[in-house]
């Protein structure tokens, strides 16, 4: 039943939303849990149950999760949730860490995209432009850039060379449009 693990999920949420300060976090984590249970692929459910994870110090936990289903389930949601289980890290460090969702969906458009926009954070232009470049092809071959890889490459560009952001994405050619997420 989906619509069961879509309840359950939904009921795991309201636990995260800040005006909800007295929430049974243990509840809100069993309901997330069988609503994974119902439905392993539903990346929702597997968010809310990674922050939730978090909220009450269960980090490598939540970093596991994500790390189970990346192979079958990439999403940029899973991927930023990821990138946060270890608050205050360096960018060069979460680039590190990141590098095992890497290996487990090396050509995947979501791996391209964490490794891409973690290593312009870091000030890493070689590592950058290496997952950038493949995040703008696959995005060019599925109709056309979006404003979040344009704004990335402008960086890059920037960092790299110097270079002014305006007009990246016209000078290159590409349609910029911002994708759904899904």
């Amino acid at each position: 039943p989906p619509n069961r693990a879509v309840l359950l999920a939904e009921r795991a949420r309201q636990a995260l939303v800040p005006e909800t300060a007295n929430a049974d976090l243990d509840a809100a984590v069993r309901s997330a849990r069988e609503a994974l249970k119902l439905d392993a692929g539903f990346v929702p459910a597997r968010l809310i149950l990674a922050n939730l994870l978090q909220r009450i110090g269960k980090k490598r936990e939540a970093a596991r999760l994500i790390e189970q289903d990346w192979d079958a389930h990439p999403h940029p949601l899973l991927a930023r949730a990821y990138a946060e289980t270890e608050s205050g890290e360096r960018p060069a460090d979460r680039l590190k860490r990141l590098d095992r969702l890497a290996r487990q969906n090396p050509n995947h458009i979501e791996t391209h995209r964490a490794l891409g926009m973690t290593a312009v954070a870091a000030g890493l232009w070689t590592d950058a432009r290496k997952h950038l470049e493949k995040l703008v092809e696959a995005e060019r071959n599925s109709g056309g850039i979006s404003h979040a890889t344009a704004r990335a490459m402008a960086l890059l560009e920037e960092g790299e060379r110097g270079a002014t952001t305006e007009g990246r994405a016209e000078a290159r050619g590409s349609p910029v449009h911002s994708p759904g997420i899904g």
